[in-house]
């Protein structure tokens, strides 16, 4: 069993690898569809995700 390199993840922290592996845009167009971020201003939901 070697080490999957394949999608350079190795030794990086497990929540990172997961947040690397979500699509962004896609994430951005549910919070604009649900107006998630409408009159938050502290932290948007993208930031307060992955903080």
């Amino acid at each position: 069993m070697g080490k999957d390199n394949t999608k350079n993840l190795v030794g990086q922290p497990i929540f990172k690898q997961i947040v690397k592996m979500l699509p962004k845009e896609k994430f951005d167009l549910l919070v604009r569809q649900q107006k998630s971020d409408k009159g938050y201003c502290a932290f948007m939901s993208w930031k307060q995700l992955i903080r």
